[in-house]
């Protein structure tokens, strides 16, 4: 199993709207999570930042660009439902990728 994880989403929820714009907190807590998970994409909203990575071992790092983070996880499952989990708390996105 695979795993797409709303990544600003869940910067969210680790420390509210400047833990969404804290992709290397975000990244930190993901670390240990993701060493045992096999494939792990973290999907950040807007513009690549220079001072990420874009792999951490097992760890992905995605930007969305012009588009939303959801748009890009979307589009993923899309391409490939039965590859992914995807990791959100946003109601919308997750009975999107479900239905997919």
């Amino acid at each position: 199993m695979s795993y797409l994880i709303d990544a600003s989403n869940l910067g969210g929820l680790l420390g509210g709207k400047r833990g969404s714009r804290d992709p290397e907190e975000v990244i930190r807590f993901l670390l240990p999570w993701s060493r045992s998970r096999g494939k792990v994409v973290a999907v950040f909203d807007g513009v690549e930042k220079i001072r990420v990575g874009k792999h951490y071992g097992a760890l992905e790092v995605r930007w969305s660009g012009s588009v939303t983070a959801d748009e890009v996880i979307r589009r993923e499952v899309e391409k490939s439902p039965r590859t992914w989990a995807v990791v959100t708390n946003d109601q919308a996105l997750a009975r999107t990728c479900r239905d997919l």
